[in-house]
């Protein structure tokens, strides 16, 4: 009687464990199983209205909202291909004939998080918002794609959505609807939040976001914590395997890190190139770094102003720079060795012997200058935010002291040095900018075009502007008029001319807690938490 009763038992253990492992499949399946997945961050968000965030509001604006399209991951290489596109929102589009417009076939049954469905309205509102709203990068951002005006975006019916160009599809045009900044909001929802001031309802949005993505935000504690759940219904794929992504709030880099190596937390983000080096020796963590595209940090000047009037002055500037010293005792190999304007992933790229360091050479140069005489003199501003800048000037300004120049270098906190460099006060700047696109000529465009709102140095040059703005309308297959303009842009005007120096390709850098999951960073090198998926490695 006893055995059969330990039978009994064992068989009901067994059937037990059928069970649970019938469940663990099916959550599986749904992606609810991953329990807490906990990031530390260095500070919150500007907001969480697409329209206007930046920092990690954009991984956060990716978990909540969702975009006609999507970038093609690369599961080997943990990396979206911002070239080659699957669908989202979208389950389909195709390009006129004419490449005059873009129809794109919304999925059936898809819902935003408050249960109402994703229409062909929403998306032209979302539109409209993001062009009459003036809320923050999307009028820009569609602009460059050839978007200018809500009357360019027909509703055909529900589930149909045509985008129309007048002059045509240009190289932005169609991957501008994976972009943060061209998420799908409800009309409903924003309608009901406006007001007269605010009549697309930005200010509500910033702190309570509502999409069709895979997570919902459950709760923002400004400087503690913010937490987002994953949707159980959500209807795309793959389903997010973490049921909760929680961030907390770690101002101290150090603290971060410590945190990060005792276990207490799964992801950390900007760190101290030190403290990512004691993260690498620590057998449970895995520090990813990886070039960001067009990422260049950047030592540019303005040579309509003294010394950088004399074209051998810049030259000598570049080439006493000390390159290989700043990469390895500033940001201790976090950052890549570029030799050149244009990233190691970027097309055109190649490297340029007039980036490398020759002391010689400079003070050659300096001394067949018009300011032989040791008057070449000039103050780099740098902001107190960055101190791998502040210790990549020490170095630059030991090496131009040296070969005659004289740098001095000012520290301000970054109010007052952001302030001084949008009215364009600084004739030389250190500056470091990703473009939305791995496209050398986009970056051109952001740093040097003589309106832009990142050319600090208030650079001038008609043949530069005129190129670039060319550049954003010429289409991908168009590879020669592209290529002439990436000849006339960099080798013509800004590496024959002299007028800026490439210290090195900044790094998008990150730790993860081994077995959290293969990191699928998005072209701007922000992760996506959704794809994260457990690892036995």
């Amino acid at each position: 009687m006893k055995s059969k009763l330990i039978i009994l038992v064992l068989v009901c253990l067994s059937m037990l464990s059928l069970a649970h492992v019938s469940e663990i499949v099916a959550q599986t399946k749904t992606g609810l199983v991953g329990g807490r997945l906990i990031i530390l961050e260095p500070g919150d968000p500007p907001g969480l209205d697409p329209q206007s965030t930046s920092g990690i509001g954009v991984p956060i604006c990716f978990d909540i909202y969702s975009t006609l399209i999507t970038y093609k991951i690369d599961y080997e290489k943990g990396f979206a291909d911002q070239e080659k596109y699957d669908p989202e929102l979208a389950e389909s589009w195709s390009v006129a004939s004419d490449r005059k417009s873009i129809t794109f076939k919304l999925r059936a049954n898809v819902k935003f998080s408050d249960g109402s469905p994703v229409t062909a309205e929403d998306v032209a509102f979302s539109i409209k918002r993001a062009i009459e709203g003036k809320l923050g990068w999307g009028r820009t951002q569609l602009a460059s794609g050839g978007v200018t005006s809500p009357d360019q975006v027909q509703v055909m019916d529900s589930r149909t959505v045509r985008v129309n160009f007048p002059s045509g599809l240009n190289r932005y045009s169609l991957r501008n609807f994976g972009t943060v900044s061209t998420t799908i909001v409800s009309k409903k929802y924003v309608e009901s939040h406006a007001t007269t001031e605010d009549p697309y309802a930005g200010k509500y949005l910033q702190r309570n976001p509502m999409g069709s993505g895979a997570y919902t935000l459950v709760s923002w504690k400004s400087g503690e914590s913010i937490v987002l759940k994953a949707r159980p219904d959500y209807w795309g794929n793959p389903k997010p395997h973490y049921t909760e992504v929680y961030y907390r709030i770690v101002p101290d880099s150090q603290t971060r890190m410590l945190l990060m190596k005792s276990g207490e937390a799964d992801i950390v983000a900007g760190l101290t190139p030190k403290d990512w080096l004691e993260l690498k020796a620590n057998p449970n963590i895995e520090v990813v770094s990886v070039p960001r595209n067009q990422d260049i940090l950047t030592f540019r000047w303005n040579p309509a102003v003294p010394p950088f009037d004399d074209i051998k002055i810049r030259r000598a500037i570049i080439k006493a720079i000390p390159y290989k010293t700043i990469l390895n005792e500033t940001v201790y190999g976090f950052g890549t060795p570029v030799k050149s304007l244009i990233g190691i992933k970027t097309y055109g790229f190649k490297e340029n012997p007039l980036f490398e360091t020759n002391i010689e050479e400079a003070k050659k140069l300096v001394k067949e200058s018009k300011y032989a005489d040791g008057s070449a003199k000039f103050t780099l501003v740098i902001s107190t935010s960055f101190p791998e800048r502040i210790a990549a000037a020490v170095h630059i300004q030991s090496a131009l002291r040296d070969i005659g120049i004289t740098m001095d270098i000012q520290q301000v906190p970054y109010a007052a040095y952001f302030d001084k460099a949008t009215k364009r006060e600084y004739a030389v700047n250190l500056h470091s900018m990703g473009p939305w696109w791995n496209d050398a000529l986009y970056w051109a465009y952001w740093m040097f075009y003589s309106d832009s709102s990142t050319n600090y140095i208030n650079y001038k040059n008609g043949a530069l502007d005129e190129a670039t703005v060319k550049a954003l309308t010429v289409p991908p297959e168009d590879a020669a008029t592209y290529d002439r303009l990436l000849k006339q842009v960099f080798d013509n005007t800004l590496i024959a001319d002299a007028v800026a120096a490439p210290l090195y390709q900044v790094n998008w850098t990150i730790a993860v807690k081994k077995g959290i999951g293969n990191i699928i960073y998005w072209p701007w090198a922000q992760m996506e938490h959704t794809y994260l998926r457990p690892t036995t490695k």
